[in-house]
């Protein structure tokens, strides 16, 4: 028992099953509360998505490799490949799974999915068990402040602030669109790859990277974007910092044809979302998502995300420090460099004090 009580994983365990358990709290009312001789529709999320959700289960739980949308009768254009869910009837069709079942499901794989990796992801730069267990339970549990209005003779505790963003909503959050959660998963599992690769030096968690980034660019197309950013400037600081230390190039040319791999094989399929729907992934994304999120106030996030984004304040303000500090050294580099600059005392000393 005392062994079982140590051990980080029963804890991981033992606290994402309690997460997701109160997200399906709702689910269990839903089914409880169902009048005998009725039906539940098990609705999930709202009366627009659920329906087209579970219609796309129930095609490709009818063999259907592809899927249309059966709620309209108007013309339809493909903007939106729904791979995942067409997945979860492949998988579920056999066992002659309701389409409506076969979504919470997938709700629970992927919540408890996506628990595993952020855990993974946390491990990679905590090397304390109860550290990192700490920062599981911040990043699973902490939600955003009450937000407390006065409406004529009584105050409203509504919680948790901005809480009609599903995102800020603790409980709803851990389990809510499956195809988000996979779209997470992929994302951090891309980044979990490839710090590995960078670590180890190991081609495997290359592949893996290719693997999880190519369905991620099936699945998000923007979430790819931001992958291919990401990288390429870490690829470029981590050239810089090998110019500057004089360690030679092998590292960062060994880094740079890791990027191009990786970026040649996964942007395969962006470009047969073009081809095959004459869209353009990225822009089809803004066009669509920027005018349902509003711009609010900076304030209001914050309190949304809580005591998360106080926590995390003096961490962020550390590495702006840091940051400067490596662009003035850099600045610096580059004028020493300059012979006529150089020579000028007064600009060598001013650096100096900076740095």
């Amino acid at each position: 028992m005392k062994k079982l009580l140590f051990n980080e994983y029963f804890w991981f365990s033992l606290l994402s099953l309690t997460m997701l358990i109160l997200s399906f709290i709702p689910f269990f009312y839903q089914v409880w509360v169902t009048p005998k001789g009725s039906i539940s529709y098990l609705l999930h999320n709202n009366l627009f998505d659920f329906p087209m959700f579970v219609s796309v289960i129930r095609q490709a739980q009818e063999g259907h490799l592809t899927q249309v949308q059966r709620l309209t009768s108007e013309p339809q254009f493909g903007t939106w490949i729904h791979l995942f869910y067409l997945v979860v009837g492949w998988i579920t069709g056999p066992f002659s799974i309701e389409p409506a079942v076969a979504y919470h499901l997938s709700r629970f794989v992927t919540g408890f999915l996506l628990l595993f990796v952020f855990y993974v992801f946390i491990k990679l730069f905590f090397k304390d068990k109860f550290t990192r267990l700490c920062v599981f339970f911040l990043t699973v549990f902490a939600g955003g402040f009450p937000n407390i209005k006065y409406d004529q003779k009584f105050y409203l505790i509504e919680w948790p602030f901005m809480g009609f963003f599903t995102g800020f909503d603790v409980v709803r959050r851990a389990t809510f669109l499956p195809h988000g959660m996979m779209r997470d998963i992929l994302f951090l599992a891309v980044m979990i790859f490839w710090i590995k690769l960078l670590a180890t030096k190991r081609k495997i968690f290359l592949w893996l990277a290719v693997f999880a980034g190519f369905f991620l660019g099936f699945h998000s197309p923007a979430h790819s974007l931001i992958i291919y950013v990401i990288f390429g400037l870490l690829t470029a600081v981590l050239f810089w910092k090998d110019l500057i230390a004089k360690n030679g190039f092998s590292n960062s040319v060994k880094n740079l044809i890791n990027y191009l791999v990786y970026a040649l094989l996964t942007i395969s399929s962006s470009i047969y979302i073009y081809w095959a729907f004459e869209v353009t992934p990225w822009k089809t994304v803004k066009d669509w998502e920027a005018p349902q999120h509003p711009i609010f106030p900076f304030s209001e996030y914050a309190l949304g995300v809580g005591p998360l984004f106080f926590l995390g304040l003096p961490t962020a303000i550390y590495f702006l420090v840091k940051l400067l500090r490596f662009i003035l050294k850099n600045i610096f580099y580059i004028i020493k460099k300059m012979p006529v600059v150089y020579n000028l005392k007064f600009v060598k000393y001013y650096f100096l004090l900076m740095v």
